[in-house]
């Protein structure tokens, strides 16, 4: 049974907890976030940094936007980490684990 309340969100833009981001930060070393809390560009159409730290709004739509760009700018020889809900149950978390390109 699908819960509903994990699919969906009247607030599209969390921000992620101080100590993951810092924990990731100092492995990863991020130069550029495509969704900062208060954006004045849009992240799908600029050029990402060279380790992108990804925390995208959670409709689903715009995931997969995310997705398709973070796979972009990966194959251009980048560093995308995301945060992305774990729903292991999905036909688009399989599509991804199979390396079917993007959602």
């Amino acid at each position: 049974m699908k819960n509903q309340a994990m699919f969906t969100s009247n607030r599209q833009t969390w921000k992620t907890p101080k100590q993951t981001y810092e924990d990731l930060d100092k492995e990863f070393n991020f130069d550029f976030d495509p969704c900062p809390a208060n954006p004045d560009f849009n992240g799908l159409e600029v050029e990402w940094g060279e380790s992108n730290y990804v925390n995208p709004p959670y409709k689903t739509k715009l995931q997969d936007d995310f997705v398709n760009k973070a796979l972009e700018e990966w194959e251009k020889g980048k560093t995308v980490v995301m945060l992305l809900p774990s729903r292991t149950g999905t036909k688009r978390f399989h599509k991804l684990l199979r390396g079917g390109g993007g959602v």
